[in-house]
């Protein structure tokens, strides 16, 4: 059969199997954030919850088109247009608790309110580091500028990216962390001995020991599941079988580097380039390494036989450069920058970091035409425009220099920017005393590993911004740095790795009671399903903002997590007290008063939702399934759910709580319609087999009611013990198969 028999031609039934091929493509996280919204001629378009999450669709969207392309068994899309939502309201994944009542956020969405647009990059203190980040973010969801300049950084980074992603093109998700798995010993097997036996009779045979499939495999899974440690280990096995596999000796030296073991990696590293001398990136890790370790003649040769090997090669150069403006040798750091504009004329990193030396040195002119270079190429460089205004000042040629603010005040304006623009502007307005000369805006430098992870981090190039911060660390323990890491561990899936860097942050701080790091912790702990934990410091918190209304909130969804549904009333009600204008704490009330069989206060709660948002679907979805179930009100509960299908009308949830009020109303071809329709968007689940059941039951459709009914109880039985989700009694479901049974028997 082709593959594209099975594509719907109505266009709404193609958006419904398009949505599902999407969530496949991308995966549960980004398809969380995301919504298929229309079809043309070879476009695709996508509804997005925020700019944020656009670079990272961009950085997948070959992937993607060739996953769609490939189910449609024909080039269906070129491109896919992403637009941002005007009003987004988030999704689950495909849980009855999530999705047909108003179950509260995830553990781990513990004070998950703000925008995404600065994701992990509020708790950082440093201002340099986190405009940099901010802003390399910004200009990237624009479309404009600095995108160039990411991939102009990422063609300088050493470390390829492993094939440690997952097939959509994302950091493949880790499996919690709580049992490693067991390594095999396997040096007396059979197999083993015998490969001995016959390599010694020829030592020249093509024989690999047999424990190498074994680390091989568990390697890849290991990497698979970010834990790094244990991939490490096996690699580390796998370079002592297998001595000639450049591969293996390669990943080995760049998993000593993700793991902070750099002792490890440049000891193995020199080791394995007496094998492997022409191995440039094995060799860029060892110079980086030496670089960091203070051994800088030693990485200063090794950048020098890069870039011998391999004259094009930038980045030897800019590691070079940098490290000898480190050392304060900056005319041979200009000799450095100048052989990088050679190597790569296009490149607008050496003229900006030629000019930045050139001016360390007082060489004002020459500094002013490189970064004029570095413009020229890349106009949204603003690194190099608040350098370039800096020289300018320097020479006093404050008018010039004014033009440079008014720039960088109309692209990315910060409080000292502002101040300095308007002392410039001062002077060039009242004509300006050429005597007097005002002190150049102070321009931070960003360590160059930390810039190259910064950018990385925003590709969402998450394994190889974590090396680099690596780096980073051990040339300089800069401890904010220490919280992106942590957010990139979140994002791999390795919470409990989170945690341990918050908390080293933490304790190194000197202010641990801050509120930030509390919430942080307390939504990761969240997240690794601690909620005890997560409590206490939402608590602490509060005794140092007592008025704060989130926290109340935070810490009702946390006792809620662990059942204490009068504790978490008590605290949503205090937030409500505090601030009595946000839809999410009357629907968190709502679903504590309906998890408590207060049905009445649920449905007011709920009222008051939608009084203050009257999109907000779920509160919609939730009082029309509720009235369904108690039988009352029908036409009532009819309303709520049309209304709520006019704003998520492929919401599978959805059209099942609209087919089970047909069923209440006794119109059974409306609520058999609706039901099916509904299995086309999610996942099969227990109680909408449950609802076809009684559906066909009714129409007298024994047979199928039989069938749909044994499905329910096979798909409860398997979540049975997740608390997570609604299921049906398996007892009833299984009354009601015996019930179909003897109905079958009489015909």
């Amino acid at each position: 059969m082709k593959v594209t028999e099975n594509i719907p031609h109505d266009k709404d039934d193609e958006l419904s199997w398009l949505a599902l091929q999407w969530e496949m493509a991308v995966g549960g996280d980004l398809a969380s954030v995301t919504r298929v919204e229309r079809v043309a001629p070879k476009t695709l378009t996508v509804e997005v919850a925020g700019e944020a999450w656009i670079p990272s669709l961009k950085a997948l969207e070959p992937r993607v088109l060739n996953t769609l392309n490939g189910q449609y068994g024909k080039s269906r899309f070129t491109r896919i247009q992403y637009r941002e939502a005007a009003h987004w309201e988030p999704r689950g994944k495909a849980s009855r608790a999530k999705s047909r009542k108003p179950e509260p956020s995830r553990p781990g969405a513990i004070m998950e309110e703000e925008s995404p647009t600065s994701e992990g990059l509020e708790m950082i203190q440093d201002d340099h580091l986190r405009q940099t980040l901010a802003r390399i973010a910004r200009h990237i969801r624009q479309g404009a500028s600095l995108l160039a300049l990411v991939v102009l950084l990422a063609n300088c980074a050493s470390l390829e990216t492993t094939n440690t992603t997952g097939e959509d093109g994302t950091s493949s998700p880790a499996a919690k962390a709580e049992t490693a798995p067991t390594v095999m010993n396997f040096d007396d097997s059979w197999a083993v001995n015998k490969i001995q036996e016959l390599k010694n009779r020829d030592p020249k045979a093509d024989l690999h020991d047999p424990r190498s499939y074994y680390h091989y495999l568990m390697g890849l899974q290991s990497l698979r599941e970010a834990h790094f440690d244990q991939a490490r280990d096996h690699f580390e096995i796998l370079a002592e079988h297998e001595p000639e596999r450049e591969d293996f000796a390669r990943q080995l030296a760049m998993l000593d580097v993700r793991t902070g073991h750099l002792q490890d990696a440049m000891e193995f590293s020199a080791r394995a380039l007496e094998r492997f001398p022409q191995d440039l990136r094995i060799r860029m890790i060892y110079a980086d390494v030496l670089a960091v370790k203070g051994k800088h003649d030693e990485a200063l040769e090794q950048y020098q036989k890069i870039f011998d090997q391999d004259p094009r090669n930038a980045r030897a150069k800019l590691m070079a450069g940098d490290l000898l403006e480190k050392i304060n040798r900056p005319h041979e750091a200009i000799k450095a920058y100048r052989d990088m504009t050679v190597a790569d004329p296009h490149n607008p990193l050496g003229f900006f970091f030629l000019g930045r030396v050139l001016e360390k040195i007082g060489r004002y002119e020459e500094a002013e035409k490189e970064l004029n270079g570095a413009l020229n190429l890349r106009p949204s460089l603003f690194e190099a425009r608040r350098h370039l205004a800096r020289v300018m000042e320097k020479q006093k040629h404050y008018a010039r220099a004014l033009e440079q603010y008014k720039i960088l005040m109309k692209t990315f304006p910060t409080p000292e920017l502002e101040e300095h623009y308007k002392k410039v502007d001062s002077m060039v307005g009242s004509g300006g005393d050429p005597t007097q000369e005002l002190p150049p805006l102070e321009v931070q430098t960003i360590p160059l590993h930390s810039l190259l992870g910064a950018v990385y981090y925003e590709q969402a190039a998450y394994l190889e911004a974590l090396d680099e911060f690596r780096l980073a660390l051990a040339e300089q323990n800069d401890l904010e740095i220490r919280l992106i890491v942590s957010k990139i561990y979140e994002v791999l899936g390795r919470v409990d790795l989170a945690i341990k860097e918050v908390e080293t942050f933490r304790a190194a701080s000197g202010d641990p009671d801050r509120v930030d790091l509390l919430l942080n912790l307390a939504r990761l702990y969240g997240m690794d399903e601690q909620m005890d934990k997560s409590v206490g410091l939402l608590e602490s918190a509060l005794e140092h903002e007592p008025r704060n209304d989130r926290l109340y909130h935070s810490l009702a969804l946390a006792h809620m997590a662990l059942s204490q549904y009068d504790q978490a009333i008590s605290k949503i009600q205090k937030a409500i007290e505090l601030d009595d204008q946000k839809d999410a704490y009357f629907f968190e009330l709502g679903a504590l008063y309906e998890r408590k069989g207060d049905y009445q206060r649920a449905v007011e709660a709920m009222e008051r939702t939608i009084a203050l948002n009257p999109s907000h679907s779920n509160a919609h979805n939730f009082i029309g399934y509720l009235l369904a179930l108690q039988g009352t009100q029908l036409d009532r509960a009819l309303d709520h759910l049309e209304k709520a299908l006019s704003i998520q009308p492929r919401n599978g949830y959805f059209l099942d709580s609209l087919g089970w009020i047909y069923y209440k109303k006794g119109d059974y071809n409306s609520a058999l319609e609706k039901i099916k329709k509904a299995m086309i968007y999610v996942s099969p689940d227990p109680v909408l087999y449950d609802h076809l059941g009684e559906v066909l039951f009714s129409m007298h459709k024994f047979s199928e009611a039989h069938e749909a009914w044994k499905t329910s109880l096979a798909l409860t039985m398997k979540k049975i013990d997740d608390p997570s989700g609604e299921v049906p009694d398996p007892a009833k479901l299984k009354e009601k198969i015996r019930q179909t049974r003897e109905k079958m028997k009489t015909r």
